[in-house]
């Protein structure tokens, strides 16, 4: 009597089964395609928190350095106008910074609080420059390089997209997604009171 034998040891019958029978095991893995693509919402605030971040450690750096060298920096500092285009001089020092900090931590504050992931659509882990790029796209095609109204309408077309279970124009070129893992209400809670502080000192800082 002929010996018993696996089925996965037969290619004629486990080439036919390749999603139960075989050696891989990918589905028990815990891997970022298992999770659902980002909503708009949660995208927005772990962008505006992290570019709220960011932007307000390069400013604190930023005085520092031309206080020592030019006074007129200064003033021009804390005049009305600088409130309104500072922040968009900072955005291209910005967006190096984000990707910096996603290269060495792993990921931004803000999506790490939401559990926001980025992934290419070939699974390669991103590298400086990935990040890099992706940031600078959205530069142009979702913030319009901070053009007033422009930058607005980039905005609100870009949520839209996502609103329709789209990705976002720049994503889609570039073939990123955006995944949002479950979390606990215990970073909900952290990232509100981060979120509102970082608000309440932005608010502060202009008035001054």
């Amino acid at each position: 009597m002929a010996a018993w034998s696996e089925i996965k040891g037969i290619p004629e019958l486990s080439s036919t089964m390749p999603g139960i029978i075989g050696t891989d095991d990918r589905l028990d893995q815990d891997n970022d395609e298992s999770y659902p693509l980002a909503g708009r919402w949660k995208r927005s605030f772990g962008r505006v928190f992290d570019t709220s971040i960011e932007i307000s450690f390069l400013a604190f750096w930023l005085e520092i350095l031309f206080e020592r060298y030019s006074f007129g920096w200064i003033e021009w500092l804390f005049t009305a106008v600088s409130n309104q285009f500072f922040p968009l001089l900072c955005l291209p020092l910005t967006f190096i910074l984000d990707a910096i900090i996603y290269r060495v931590f792993g990921n931004t504050p803000g999506k790490f609080l939401l559990g926001l992931t980025v992934e290419h659509v070939t699974s390669v882990p991103l590298t400086f420059l990935h990040y890099l790029k992706r940031n600078f796209y959205l530069w142009f095609s979702g913030f319009a390089l901070g053009l007033p109204l422009v930058n607005f309408y980039r905005m609100f077309f870009q949520l839209i997209r996502l609103g329709e279970k789209k990705q976002t124009t720049y994503d889609e070129e570039l073939e990123f997604r955006v995944r949002a893992k479950p979390i606990g209400w215990l970073r909900v809670a952290v990232f509100i009171v981060l979120f509102g502080y970082i608000s309440s000192w932005h608010s502060l800082y202009r008035a001054m």
